[in-house]
């Protein structure tokens, strides 16, 4: 389904292909934001400063979480006004299907962030 829907704009936070919510974000070098599914492996280009969720556009209620004395290539892009969150990785490519499992599970520690703070996952 992927390759027929390619150029379809789609920018939610559920897969275009199966409906699951997307699991994971991906930053790529260019700057542009993609959001992946774990259930079928699509991938979806979504902006940058929105949210996904409710498409909420105001920087000053989108944030960026990390681990307490960690910055690096993974965190976590939530929404103040509907309190959800998805987790984001910076990658130079696509991460390959079979590895999102495991970067989701790599990521675990974000999610407890997140919920500490009163968020929940897309």
């Amino acid at each position: 389904m992927a390759p027929l829907a390619e150029g379809i704009p789609w920018q939610r936070d559920s897969c275009y292909v199966c409906g699951a919510p997307a699991a994971l974000g991906e930053l790529r070098e260019d700057g542009a934001r993609h959001l992946r599914c774990l259930q079928c492996g699509a991938v979806w280009r979504v902006p940058r400063l929105r949210c996904p969720s409710c498409g909420n556009e105001d920087h000053a209620t989108l944030s960026t979480l990390s681990e307490e004395g960690r910055r690096g290539t993974r965190r976590v892009e939530a929404c103040e006004r509907c309190r959800r969150y998805v987790k984001v990785i910076a990658a130079a490519a696509p991460t390959p299907d079979e590895m999102l499992l495991l970067e989701d599970l790599a990521t675990l520690h974000l999610d407890a962030v997140a919920r500490e703070r009163g968020f929940a996952r897309y």
